[in-house]
This record gives C-alpha cells, sequence and structure tokens, in this order.
C-alpha cells in the first residue's frame, strides 16, 4: 500500500482500492490509471491522500496461493448464500469482495 499525497500524484499511477468522495459516492474505481483530469477532481473534492499500486502489489486475484482464494471464496460463499449469483449485478459484487478480501489480506501479511 502506498498513500500518496495529492500534491504527489502523477498522470499514470493507479489507484489500488476505490476512491469515494466525501458522500459516499464512487469517484474512480481500483485499478484505474489516474488522468490530469482526475488529479483536478480530486483537488476539487478536497482529498488529502490517494492510495496507488506499487509494483509490490498484487495486480490480480491470479497472483495469489491457490488456497487463499479457495478460503475467501468459503468466507464469501456464506455471506452470499440468499443471493442470485447468476444475476450479473451480485455476480460483479461477489467478485469485488473476493478482489478485497485477497488484497486486505495481503496486505495484512505485509
Amino acid at each position: 500500500m502506498a498513500l500518496v499525497e495529492v500534491e504527489e500524484l502523477t498522470t499514470g499511477m493507479v489507484l489500488k482500492t476505490d476512491l469515494f468522495n466525501s458522500n459516499g459516492q464512487l469517484m474512480l474505481p481500483a485499478g484505474r490509471p489516474i488522468s490530469d483530469r482526475h488529479i483536478r477532481i480530486i483537488i476539487a473534492q478536497q482529498i488529502t491522500h490517494v492510495d496507488i499500486q506499487t509494483e509490490d502489489d498484487p495486480q490480480t486475484p491470479e497472483e495469489f496461493d491457490p488456497a487463499e482464494i479457495e478460503r475467501a471464496r468459503e468466507g464469501l460463499d456464506t455471506r452470499f448464500v440468499n443471493t442470485d449469483r447468476e444475476d450479473p449485478l451480485v455476480a460483479q459484487l461477489y467478485e469485488v469482495c473476493l478482489q478485497r478480501l485477497l488484497f486486505t489480506a495481503g496486505a495484512e501479511r505485509d
């Protein structure tokens, strides 16, 4: 994890986590490269720090240990037991939650 002050942001840096404004609205999703326009909007929203990916951060869930992925899926399955996993929105939410669990677990190990 690399928390970077907004004044140090440069075009092309990639968000490690979703970026929300003070109202809880998603401004930019994780994995999005930052543009000059994004930097201006972030400053206008008075956000002071942004979590940026580094070379040491895993980029995709495929880079995690398969046993770790399976444990994360088992935990999520209990939370999604009463949902329609065939629904595209629910399926996307499941994948986002899986990635968050894996990235959070990876950050805690480091």
